[in-house]
């Protein structure tokens, strides 16, 4: 299925957040009927806007089998494995995502895609500043960025940040692919370890590749790699890499970026950005590096109130994110929130980083009192707090009483955002604000 062909029919949306609304958006432009659907209509703000604005009707998924539809197009979030989607599959009924839909639509040779365990919105970020600076134009687009339907016909490159959820309903593949690093996450939507890297890989399983760009000494990457024959594929820029490198550490860029991955994430951006635009010269990285900066919500210090420090590493979705976060910040005494929805990953690493670092002085947990991450993970943690909510507006209210003049404040979750309040954005905007209203009050 394509996304040009889901017209005239009726349309199921689960999901109301960012990639629903826009999905939404585009099937009532292609006259369609559509459903909005949601987990929890009564309390999914999100969804509700969504189907106020959209002037659609919002159903509870707990009814959607029992609809008379054409096919669904899921949120992110949404697992393709769920039983109400095999259950419509038995009836014929398909359902995919709107990046995968839209991909099926493109000229592979006008994509990059990009994904992996971490590192791959950096990495993407990265790519679509070195591909413009040769003046070609460029858009970034998927996980980050903006959605895909807004995406100009006439934008030359279209940089794909790509999750495992988006993944793994790909029919086609982008001309160009980029594996970043592969460890454990999202097990609860994929099932398994395994199934996760098998979706993740079959983003770069289908004809269109033409060149896979990845670091050969990641196991993990090349295993997954190899059950396609995404590996045959393997790309290297003409440039000398090693040379940029060295070069790029002179510029301060690597104490700005604040990231050990960096000089890792940065060769594959040059080698992606070589492979779609050969014009690419080491002069052209080496100004562009100029204008690198952190990505929004990727360890960022926002402010400072009463000498405290509030870093924002919203996008940290994943153990392995917040223990970078945790190891990089080792210059005062550092208050964790962190806390989510439960992919039942294992904490273990960075529970042990949390409980042995010197510089971690506590660890807020975001979670209602049933939630089960925070109830699993609660005892194993030697200076824990409790918010009993996932307002992370209550949350920085804690940590602030616990901080100390000189103290940092960070929001590195280690877990996906809720469904029901939206994504790791509605998270940083929280965070911002409560730092905010803090200052007011000091």
């Amino acid at each position: 299925m394509r996304l040009s062909t889901v017209s005239q029919m009726t349309v199921a949306v689960w999901g109301g957040g960012r990639d629903g609304r826009a999905a939404a958006q585009r099937c009532i432009a292609q006259n369609c009927d559509v459903i909005l659907v949601s987990d929890t209509p009564d309390s999914d703000t999100a969804s509700q806007q969504t189907a106020h604005e959209l002037g659609i009707p919002l159903i509870s998924s707990s009814k959607l089998i029992s609809l008379d539809i054409g096919f669904v197009i899921r949120s992110p979030g949404i697992s393709r494995y769920r039983s109400e989607i095999e259950h419509l599959a038995t009836r014929g009924i398909g359902s995919s995502n709107l990046l995968a839909l839209w991909l099926a639509d493109q000229p592979a040779e006008r994509i990059i895609g990009v994904t992996g365990t971490k590192g791959k919105s950096t990495t993407a970020t990265m790519i679509e500043q070195l591909v413009s600076s040769t003046g070609r134009s460029v858009a970034l687009a998927g996980n980050i960025g903006i959605p895909v339907t807004q995406i100009a016909d006439d934008i030359d490159t279209v940089v794909l940040e790509v999750s495992s959820y988006q993944a793994s309903d790909c029919t086609t593949s982008p001309s160009i692919g980029v594996l970043t690093a592969l460890g454990e996450d999202h097990i609860t939507w994929h099932g398994s370890l395994q199934r996760y890297h098998y979706d993740k890989s079959n983003l770069f399983a289908h004809t269109q590749l033409t060149k896979m760009i990845f670091h050969e000494d990641d196991e993990a990457v090349m295993n997954s790699l190899l059950a396609t024959t995404a590996h045959t594929h393997h790309y290297v820029s003409p440039l000398d890499v090693r040379d940029i490198l060295e070069r790029s550490r002179m510029t301060g860029v690597y104490e700005r970026m604040g990231n050990t991955t960096f000089p890792r994430n940065l060769t594959l951006a040059i080698h992606a950005a070589y492979a779609v635009e050969p014009s690419l010269t080491a002069e052209h990285v080496l100004n562009a590096i100029e204008n690198f900066a952190p990505l929004p919500s990727r360890q960022n210090n926002i402010g400072e109130v009463n000498g405290v420090h509030f870093i924002d590493d919203a996008l940290a979705s994943n153990p392995l994110a917040t223990v970078a976060a945790v190891e990089r910040f080792t210059d005062a005494p550092l208050i964790v929130i962190m806390g989510g929805q439960d992919r039942t990953v294992d904490y273990a690493e960075l529970i042990h980083v949390l409980n042995t670092q010197e510089h971690v002085a506590a660890v807020v947990l975001l979670g209602d009192p049933d939630d089960e991450l925070a109830g699993r993970i609660e005892s194993l943690l030697h200076k824990c707090h409790r918010a009993l909510t996932h307002d992370v507006r209550d949350a920085v209210r804690i940590a602030i009483s616990l901080a100390t003049p000189g103290s940092n404040i960070i929001l590195s979750p280690a877990a996906p955002t809720p469904s029901h309040i939206g994504d790791y954005t509605h998270r940083s905007d929280a965070f911002h604000k409560a730092m905010v209203q803090a200052s007011s009050l000091s």
